[in-house]
Order: structure tokens, then sequence, then C-alpha cells
């Protein structure tokens, strides 16, 4: 990426990180409790039994948080509703996190589908039902043993109140309905990626590399969405460069993500970009010339390349600011060095 021209001051990048690192550690000692007190008790639970994810959890939720608020701001967002948001996209990528790390980390990770399922996220948005009482079903019905699927349902819930909120602010039925869309698009692109990995299904190319596409652009449109949800924008051409821009830095993620994950997805047979262009099916277990391999990488860095010009022209718009837009080019560009750091990309 260096060679490319991509680098990032190490002082800038220690100084942001930590910053992130600090605003998602407020997020889950501080804002969490607010919204649902047990959250307190169960995230302390779950750090004794899995240090490691607990650990990186401020940084993830960090992370969520100042997307959203970033979207909000390129949206020309009402200012009160700020913080709203970007809690509401922390408290959603915290479960995304953990919902993949179920899926796959844990021995038949597979099983939340069944728990996460299409009338659990129905139920969750059905505006009209008493939230209190979806959770005693919801935890009943499922019968969660272990900790960490415990605690994705009460952050599921956490996130449902968080929601809630935002249509008691803005009562938006159309956009609550659009909101209610998107998750259920990004939890089924997840199902169908999944369900290649572990051989349950075979896919052309192009119909996996649509869903690997959906399962990584969802949460930002989510973060959008929310943005959304909370506010209207200041006109029609705005909101649709903003969502645009949205779709832009879903994008940038996804294959920043899978460039660092590239290594680990070709001895797993996990389906990604760069995998299934390598013409690599999950399903089989195969050797990847180095030529291809090397060849597939500089393309994928040069998408990504693309994609951050690309992104710079979108947020070069005179409804928003410079600072807005310097804000947002720090934000991905941190992001990725994150993502790509001792990978030598």
């Amino acid at each position: 990426m260096e060679l490319k021209g991509f680098h990032i001051n190490t002082k800038i990048y220690e100084s942001y990180t930590k910053y992130q690192y600090n605003v998602g550690l407020r997020v889950l000692d501080k804002e969490l409790p607010c919204i649902k007190r047990s959250l307190q008790t169960i995230l302390h639970d779950f750090s004794l039994s899995n240090s490691s994810l607990s650990d990186n959890l401020p940084s993830v939720a960090g992370f969520g948080y100042i997307h959203g608020i970033l979207l909000h701001e390129i949206r020309g967002g009402d200012k009160n509703m700020v913080k709203n948001v970007g809690l509401c996209s922390s408290i959603l990528n915290i479960c995304i996190g953990i919902f993949d790390y179920i899926v796959d980390e844990v021995e038949n990770g597979n099983g939340i589908f069944k728990i996460i399922n299409h009338q659990l996220l129905q139920n969750l948005m059905d505006i009209s039902s008493d939230i209190s009482e979806f959770e005693k079903k919801i935890l009943h019905t499922n019968k969660v043993y272990d900790k960490i699927e415990y605690l994705l349902l009460s952050l599921i819930i956490a996130f449902g109140l968080c929601c809630r909120g935002l249509y008691d602010y803005s009562k938006d039925d159309v956009t609550w309905k659009e909101l209610f869309k998107v998750l259920q698009q990004m939890r089924y692109a997840e199902k169908i990626t999944s369900e290649i990995q572990t051989r349950v299904k075979i896919m052309k190319r192009g119909n996996l590399l649509r869903q690997i596409k959906y399962k990584s652009v969802m949460p930002s449109l989510s973060m959008y969405t929310i943005s959304k949800l909370a506010s209207p924008g200041s006109s029609k051409n705005h909101e649709n460069n903003a969502k645009e821009i949205a779709h832009t830095m879903g994008n940038i993620f996804w294959i920043a993500d899978d460039l660092a994950d590239v290594s680990e997805d070709i001895q797993s047979g996990h389906p990604s970009y760069i995998t299934t262009n390598l013409s690599v099916p999950s399903y089989v277990n195969m050797q990847v010339g180095e030529k291809a391999f090397n060849e597939t990488i500089i393309c994928s860095i040069e998408y990504l390349l693309n994609l951050l010009e690309k992104l710079k022209k979108q947020l070069n718009s005179k409804s928003i600011s410079h600072d807005i837009s310097s804000k947002v080019m720090e934000f991905v560009s941190i992001s990725i060095a994150t993502w790509l750091a001792d990978k030598r990309i």
C-alpha cells in the first residue's frame, strides 16, 4: 500500500486509535448500562470467560460510534441526535462483531441463526410491541446456555431500545421499515456466506460475490439508515449523496478487511472478495498459485485505492464542509491501516 502512496503518520495513528478505544470504553462502561442496566454485569461476566474478544470490544464499539456520527454529520442530521445515532451505531457494530465471532470461531456457531432468525428481528422491530415482554419471551424460548449468546441477545435488546428512542423522536414509519429491511438483508447475507463456508450450499461466483458484498457493506448502510431515522436530511440530492458515501465506505472496509484476512481465508476456505476472485471455492481444498495470488492482491489493492479516490470526490460537495470531509478521510484511512497493520500489504 505504501508503494502506491498510502501512508499514515505513526503518531496520528496511535493518537486516533487510542481516542477510538476510549470512545468505545465509555460506551461500554457508561452508556450501555443506562439503556439496559443488566449489561454491566453481563459484560463483566463475559470478560472473565473470553478476555481476548472482550479486550477488543472497546475498539469495535468506538469504530461504530464514530462511523455513525460521521454519517450523521455528512447527512446534515439533527445535531441534538448526534449522541443517540452514535450510540445506536456502536451497539449495532458490537452485535455484528460478536455475531461474526460466534459464526467463525465457536464450534457449531451456525446454530446462532436459529436464535437470531427472521421472526426475532420482526418482533424486535414491531414498534407496537412491548420490548420488555419480547425480551422475556426470547430468553426463555431459546434457552440460552452460554455467556456469549446471552450477551449478544442482551445487546440486540439494547439496540432495539435505542432505535425505538430515535423513532419516538422522528415518528418516521418509512425509515423504520427501511431499517428493518436492511437488518434482514445483512442477516441473510451472513447466513448465505456461512453456508458456503460449511459446504451446505454451492453458489455461482457472481451470486457469492454479491452476498459477500452485502454482508460487508450493510453495516455502513444500516448506520446511514439509523441517522436517517433520527432526522430527515437537508435535501433529496444531499440524502442520495450521503447514501452513496455510506456505500463507498462500506466497500472500502470490505476490501481492507478481506486483504487483512486473505491468508487465513485461503487456509480455512472462508469466502471473501479475494478468494472468490482467485476462483478458490470454499468447499474445495486446493493450492493457490503464487502468481495468481500476487496478481489478485495487487488488483485488490488498486481497487481499494480507487475506492478511496471515489470517496474523496463524493466528499467534495458544497453541502459537506471541509472539516467533515477531513474527519471522514482520517477515520477511513486509519481504519484501513488498523486492519492491515503487520500484514505487510
